[in-house]
């Protein structure tokens, strides 16, 4: 199977923009590092290296601004390349060495920087664990301070409250009652109001409910009677085509049915279709049906006079 370890996506130009480096393991403690940098002449370096096979392989893609690279290493050698799609022969290969030596320098310069992020990212971690709990007694401290500046703020106030109660506790004492009275009475106001809308919204919930419970059997009614209709129209459309009235159902425009007449598409029917329908679908006296079939009118009426 398979292994890719080492993945490195660069874009290579003599100004260098933006650097990301990440690195992860495996559950075999393989490591794999990823490099990006961005630069101005659109070039990228990419290098996947594959730890299952023997010996490794390391592929690299190199793209300048003219030609695009694949190629094949292993044990520092290239086994296998690519220049724009075309096979480069063995005997051409050293000509790249300068390619190879770059490739490797890269991978060595980003997993060492890798290794460091990593140890850098762990002097974070432990610092902001620290700063972490530090938060936390900061936090703690402040509560208590809230609280204790509450408790103080409450006893302040007491103390001027008491100091105007023992100045004229009497008039405020007359003033309560009063104040009292007029409130108990208002109260009691407001108690029969209360009493009164809530008789009356029980009786509006009971009306509700009357009028919730008529609405679905009325729509369960509506309901039946459509699927009535839908069935009376499609048996009625069958006989308009078995007694060769209209060819098909879609030649079937328009039909009248009444005690009177019996009409398809225009057209009179004879007094034999008529009390023939009539006894099929005319259970009621003085009962008329219509039916339209047309893309500016479609439905069904049946009415009673």
């Amino acid at each position: 199977m398979k292994t890719t370890i080492v993945k490195q996506s660069i874009a290579i130009a003599t100004a260098i923009i933006c650097t990301a480096t990440a690195q992860a393991q495996d559950k075999k403690g393989s490591q794999t590092y990823t490099t990006e940098r961005y630069g101005i002449n659109n070039q990228y370096l990419n290098i996947d290296e594959d730890s299952s096979v023997n010996p490794p392989q390391t592929i690299v893609v190199y793209k300048d601004a003219y030609k695009k690279y694949n190629f094949t290493i292993a044990n520092d050698k290239i086994t296998e390349m690519y220049i724009n799609g075309h096979q480069v022969p063995a005997d051409s290969f050293y000509l790249y060495d300068a390619l190879v030596e770059k490739v490797k320098k890269q991978i060595k310069a980003d997993r060492a920087q890798a290794l460091e992020d990593m140890k850098q990212a762990e002097r974070d971690r432990a610092q902001a664990e620290e700063d972490r709990k530090q938060a936390v007694k900061d936090q703690a401290q402040a509560e208590e301070d809230r609280k204790q500046a509450d408790r103080d703020r409450m006893q302040a106030d007491e103390d001027r409250k008491q100091a105007v109660r023992d100045q004229a506790q009497a008039e405020l004492d007359r003033q309560q009652a009063v104040k009292d009275q007029a409130q108990a009475v208002e109260e009691q106001k407001q108690a029969a109001r209360d009493r009164m809308q809530a008789d009356e919204d029980r009786k509006q919930a009971v009306r509700d409910q009357a009028q919730a419970e008529e609405d679905r059997k009325q729509a369960e009614i509506d309901r039946k009677q459509a699927e009535e209709d839908r069935k009376m129209m499609k048996n009625l459309v069958t006989d308009i085509i078995a007694e060769h009235i209209a060819p098909d159902e879609a030649g079937i425009r328009h039909v009248t049915l009444n005690d009177d007449e019996f009409i398809v598409n225009g057209k009179l029917q004879s007094p034999e279709l008529l009390a023939k329908f009539k006894a099929k679908y005319l259970k009621k006296p003085n009962t008329s049906f219509q039916f339209n079939n047309t893309p500016n009118n479609h439905g069904i009426s049946i009415s009673n006079k």
